[in-house]
C-alpha cells in the first residue's frame, strides 16, 4: 500500500453525523484531506514494512509516526482527520445542537 502511494496524492474522507437524543436534532458534516506522499526509494519502504507501525492502520501508516512525517510533501484539509476525527467539523457540530463539551 505505502508503495501504492509512493509518489502520489491520495485523499480521505470522513463523513459525521451528530444527534442529540434530547432534542432529536441531527446534523451532518463531511471532510476531505487530500494527502501528498513525496517519491519513496524500496529501502525506504522496505524498512518501514518491517517495523509494526504500517500493520492495522488504514493505509498502512499514521501521519503521528516518524515515517509518515518524514514521507508526507503536503496535507490539505484537515490534519485530524487524518488521525481520527476532523474536530473543526465536529466541535461547531456538537455547539450548535447544544451538546455541551
Amino acid at each position: 500500500m505505502i508503495n501504492a502511494f509512493s509518489g502520489k496524492t491520495h485523499s480521505a474522507h470522513t463523513g459525521l453525523c451528530v444527534i442529540n437524543k434530547k432534542t432529536g436534532q441531527k446534523i451532518t458534516a463531511t471532510a476531505k484531506t487530500r494527502m501528498t506522499v513525496r517519491k519513496l526509494d524500496e529501502k525506504e519502504i522496505e524498512d518501514y514494512v518491517k517495523t509494526d507501525i504500517p500493520y492495522g492502520k488504514a493505509g498502512a501508516y499514521n501521519l503521528t509516526d516518524d515515517f509518515a512525517l518524514r514521507a508526507f510533501e503536503r496535507i490539505e484539509g484537515s490534519y485530524t482527520n487524518t488521525i481520527g476525527l476532523p474536530l473543526e467539523k465536529l466541535i461547531p457540530m456538537l455547539k450548535k445542537i447544544n451538546i455541551n463539551l
